[in-house]
């Protein structure tokens, strides 16, 4: 929809990228032509009833009951479900707000008292009735509100009584309407508490698993199991009956007179109480026939059932040391983590559906549309066994590699299960362990300090960093401003002009009448002060480190290939974006002041009065920022890694005197080695205004840093979230 009305203002000019900050006038958006689907996703639904499975007898529900039998009845089918579910049910389950704003931290508070604690099922009961769609390959669940007046804490809000949950069993048709969309779904009960009814699609919670298309009941994990079952079943029932007729061997009796038949009957039915016998005439003797039944072969063809019932579920290592076969512990690990991954999956899918279908409408009616909304997290599914962990944390600890701070302590209750540390009693605790510690930690403390000093040193040496990115920032945007200043001249000046060609009636269409102007030379300039900005700071760095001796970069043809390529395609970017954004801001000012005065003076002066906010704004300052210090950053980086450089360095140090993001405070100081693998994903800058940098550190040093065993890689990958530069 964004993408047709940004056509709609520049037909002629399509590389136009437009900032939609105002809104289009309902007009402007009627004339753009929104394509609706012409295919469907090719589900087959006949009669509200789904017809997707390959096998007749199973489509239109019947296999639900057969799903329902497995499950109770099948033991290795249940061990696999248990082994599905046990994770998911044990896993961390908590409410994350969008920032630490105290809005945001209201509404998820809410949310997470209405699921957690005030829902008349508690969360564990539903989880449980949820994940049946692991079972039946869905789950529906109505939701019901309520609403609660003076609560202590929240006041008056709109809650959940509950999630109620529907069987499967009794769901029978799904109703779709014209435009393909599910409308209502069809329940019939049947017994004592008979109802049918149709359930609104809004009013449900729908998880399916593996859904495609439009197939809601998805695909449950026992359909691949249905053959294996069904031929135990068979096998377990010749198993019955083997054993039943080798347990007795069958007698044979002879008989010449009616009275003997009459005696060897009574006797025979004695002996083998109602099991076979036989009477044959002639003779007046009894034979014992052995039975060759192999109850081996048949054990075997029930195990081997079983085994691909469990390898349906993906769970292999579940057989591991079974039936004497044996297996190593490392086997064991990697499987069973790969199995994990997967229990992960399915716990997202319940995580998805409720942050997309429920927390934003229980959020937008008591608190109104959001831009973000809180979300549903679960965590845990993978963790290891306590021992595992503990001993873990303690050597990452014991070794410096991690800090034992509060947010590590929360954590690792939340992951125990444990309560919620006491501010007093913990602190009393701590303080009895410093006074033990008092000599250890003083120690620890001077050794700390003097390397802190030599690196302080080391780091003062390299402020000709930050002074190198200020100067290059002024340069840059210098010479934007004055660009950008040209180019808006010439678009208002265009504009104006074809305003004034058209009659009151079609003014707007000067936006279509305007071509708009030629960058090259912008491309140009900017390319030639990022290259200067590039030698400055290879000539400054070499500098630093007098000790270098490298080859002098002065002529484009000096710098390597890829650094080349990289003050082009950033000299393209930055012209093309500054570019953009100024006309787009133009644009959308003269629509919108073309609807509120006839005066060319005025229009002209409104024009004028926001391409100079915008050349003056942050448009060019923080664009100028970045780009400076990308270039610095990418022309010492590609100097230090230089075949002749690179030899001589041992490891390399993140810096930044001032750090302002939570991303660059975490890596502030962290040293890693040359070849360290994940260490290109977090070379600086990694967000706006940042102005971060690498440190190397030369091979032979005394004063060497230590390098981290965690490498360049932030103490939480929450921090992620941090980095505003793509790779």
């Amino acid at each position: 929809m964004l993408d047709n009305i940004r056509s709609f203002f520049n037909k002629k000019n399509t590389s136009r990228v437009y900032n939609l900050s105002t809104i289009p006038s309902t007009a402007d958006i009627k004339k753009v032509v929104v394509k609706q689907p012409l295919g469907s996703s090719g589900t087959k639904v006949f009669s509200g009833y789904f017809y997707e499975d390959v096998l007749h007898k199973y489509n239109g529900g019947q296999i639900l009951d057969l799903y329902h039998e497995m499950r109770l009845s099948e033991p290795t089918a249940r061990m696999c479900l248990q082994a599905v579910k046990n994770p998911i049910k044990s896993a961390t389950w908590r409410i994350e707000p969008v920032d630490e704003s105290d809005e945001s931290l209201k509404q998820a508070s809410l949310i997470e008292y209405i699921l957690f604690e005030d829902m008349e099922q508690t969360w564990a009961e539903f989880l449980s009735e949820a994940l049946t769609f692991i079972d039946f390959g869905f789950s529906v669940f109505e939701v019901v509100n309520k609403l609660i007046i003076n609560n202590k804490e929240f006041k008056s809000y709109v809650g959940i009584s509950g999630l109620e949950y529907r069987n499967q069993r009794t769901l029978e048709r799904w109703l779709f309407n014209k435009e393909n969309n599910l409308e209502y779904l069809e329940q019939r009960v049947y017994g004592d508490l008979e109802k049918n009814v149709k359930l609104p699609a809004e009013s449900l919670l729908i998880f399916s698993l593996d859904k495609e298309g439009k197939n809601y009941q998805g695909t449950s994990l026992l359909r691949a199991c249905i053959g294996p079952y069904e031929r135990k079943k068979f096998y377990v029932k010749s198993m019955g009956h083997g054993i039943e007729k080798s347990a007795y061997s069958t007698p044979v009796a002879y008989f010449k007179t009616k009275e003997e038949e009459k005696f060897l009957r009574e006797e025979l039915e004695g002996i083998q109480h109602g099991f076979h016998y036989i009477l044959a005439k002639e003779g007046s003797k009894i034979e014992f026939h052995n039975n060759n039944f192999d109850a081996e072969k048949v054990k075997n063809a029930i195990e081997h059932e079983s085994a691909e019932i469990v390898n349906a579920f993906m769970a292999n290592f579940l057989q591991l040391g079974k039936s004497g076969s044996g297996g190593s512990y490392a086997l064991s690990f990697d499987q069973s983590d790969f199995f994990l991954g997967g229990i992960e999956h399915i716990a997202m899918q319940i995580v998805e559906v409720i942050n997309k279908n429920l927390i934003p409408k229980i959020v937008k009616i008591n608190f109104g549309e959001q831009r973000k909304y809180p979300r549903l997290t679960v965590s845990g599914i993978r963790d290891r066994a306590g021992e595992e962990l503990a001993k873990v944390v303690e050597m990452l600890t014991r070794s410096n590699v991690i800090i034992p701070d509060d947010k590590l302590e929360d954590d690792l209750r939340s992951r125990y299960r444990l309560p919620k540390r006491s501010e007093e009693g913990q602190r009393n605790q701590q303080q009895v362990n410093d006074n033990l510690n008092d000599a250890k930690l003083g120690a620890n403390k001077m050794q700390k300090e003097n390397k802190d000093l030599k690196f302080a040193e080391k780091n003062e040496k390299q402020s000709t960093v930050i002074k190198l990115i200020d100067k290059s920032t002024e340069q840059i945007q210098t010479l934007m401003k004055a660009h950008l200043r040209k180019l808006s001249d010439l678009v208002i000046k265009d504009l104006i002009k074809e305003y004034l060609k058209l009659p009151d009636s079609s003014k707007v269409d000067a936006l279509n009448r305007v071509e708009s102007p030629s960058n090259l030379q912008f491309k140009k300039d900017i390319e030639e002060s990022l290259s200067q900005i590039c030698f400055q700071s290879i000539e400054q760095t070499k500098k630093e480190f007098t000790a270098i001796k490298a080859k002098k970069f002065t002529e484009w043809e000096d710098l390597p290939k890829q650094l080349r390529l990289f003050l082009k395609a950033k000299a393209k970017l930055l012209a093309d974006y500054q570019s953009n954004e100024l006309e787009t801001a133009v644009y959308f000012q003269f629509e919108t002041s073309i609807t509120s005065t006839d005066s060319p003076a005025i229009l002209e002066n409104d024009l004028k009065e926001t391409a100079s906010k915008k050349i003056e704004g942050t448009l060019t300052s923080v664009s100028a920022v970045n780009v400076a210090s990308a270039v610095v950053n990418e022309a010492r980086n590609a100097f230090f890694f230089s075949k002749e450089i690179v030899t001589d360095i041992a490891s390399f140090t993140f810096v930044n005197s001032d750090p302002k993001s939570p991303i660059c405070k975490d890596l502030n100081g962290r040293t890693f080695l040359v070849n360290d693998p994940h260490s290109r994903r977090y070379f600086p800058p990694l967000h706006h205004l940042c102005k971060s940098y690498l440190v190397p550190n030369f091979k032979g040093d005394s004063d060497n840093p230590e390098v981290s065993s965690q490498g360049l890689r932030p103490s939480d990958f929450n921090l992620e979230k941090f980095i505003t530069f793509s790779e």
